[in-house]
Parts: C-alpha cells; sequence; structure tokens
C-alpha cells in the first residue's frame, strides 16, 4: 500500500512540473484560444485590461482543469460581456463537467446579459470555484450573475462581490 502511495505522489509531483502558464494576450490573442490550448493544470494569466468581444466572452469552458487567474486583481482585469436584451453575451458557459478542477480568480465580470440562463456565468454539472470576482451590472431572468443547474453542480465562491452599479 506504502509503495502505491509513493507512485501517485511522485505521478502528481511530476504532472504539476509539465503545467504551463499561458499568458493572455502576449501567448494567445483571446481568453477562449487560451482556455482551447490549455491542458488540465494549466493556469491562464490575463495581463490588466477590458477583455471585449469574440473570444473573451461566451467562452465554452471544456471538461479539463485549469486556473484563469488575472496579474493584478478584479480592480484591473474586466471581462465586459457587453450583453443587452437584444444581444445576450455571457462570460463563461461550464457545461462540459470538469468536476471542481476549473478556478476563476482575481476578475470582474460585468454586462452579461443571459435571459433564461444566467447574466455573467452559465454552470451545468460542474462545479467550478470563484475566488476574489467582482460580478457587477450583470442581468439575467433566471439568475443576474449565475445560473445554476444540473444535480451535481456545486460551485464555490470565495471573497466574491456581487453588484448591481446602475
Amino acid at each position: 500500500m506504502k509503495r502505491l502511495w509513493l507512485f501517485g505522489s511522485l505521478l502528481f509531483c511530476v504532472s504539476a512540473l509539465w503545467a504551463e502558464i499561458i499568458k493572455i494576450p502576449t501567448d494567445y490573442p483571446t481568453i477562449q484560444a487560451g482556455i482551447t490550448a490549455a491542458v488540465s493544470g494549466d493556469t491562464i494569466l490575463l495581463a490588466p485590461g477590458a477583455y471585449i468581444g469574440a473570444g473573451n466572452r461566451d467562452i465554452a469552458v471544456p471538461a479539463k482543469g485549469f486556473h484563469l487567474m488575472s496579474e493584478a486583481g478584479a480592480a484591473a482585469t474586466v471581462i465586459d460581456c457587453q450583453g443587452t436584451a437584444s444581444d445576450q453575451h455571457q462570460a463563461f458557459r461550464f457545461s462540459n463537467g470538469g468536476g471542481t478542477a476549473h478556478t476563476i480568480e482575481g476578475i470582474t465580470i460585468r454586462g452579461g446579459y443571459g435571459y433564461l440562463q444566467g447574466g455573467a456565468v452559465y454552470i451545468n454539472n460542474t462545479s467550478p470555484t470563484f475566488r476574489s470576482c467582482v460580478l457587477s451590472d450583470n442581468a439575467g431572468h433566471h439568475g443576474g450573475g449565475f445560473f445554476i443547474t444540473g444535480g451535481s453542480a456545486r460551485p464555490s465562491f470565495y471573497d466574491c462581490v456581487f453588484a448591481r452599479d446602475s
């Protein structure tokens, strides 16, 4: 039993050595491109700034674990979905599983609009973790910030702020 535990521990350490840091927009021009290129365990690091338009909203999150975080925190890093009732956009769509391996940290998400499935984030059957995020001025008929569905969906929120600016 000790040998199996030791082998598992070594395998974990070696796999952690292969994890990469993907920088947006240096390595890839959009958040979606960085997430698509990432493999499980990678960190996607966002430079300060406002992320708008295609590839930076309506982000389809695949069933592989990653850590998406800002370099300078939520005050300096914003995903602006620019959604309206007639032109609906969200920041993220977690709908392919992935368990608890997704972490979003230090990002402001604003301007999301999703009439039936959450303004900023749609979560189905997965359990991402949000840390030190600000969700501001998002709207939706079923959940302005988040719409959570699926029996195993249990997302976690630590030190997050939910606000309405207007």
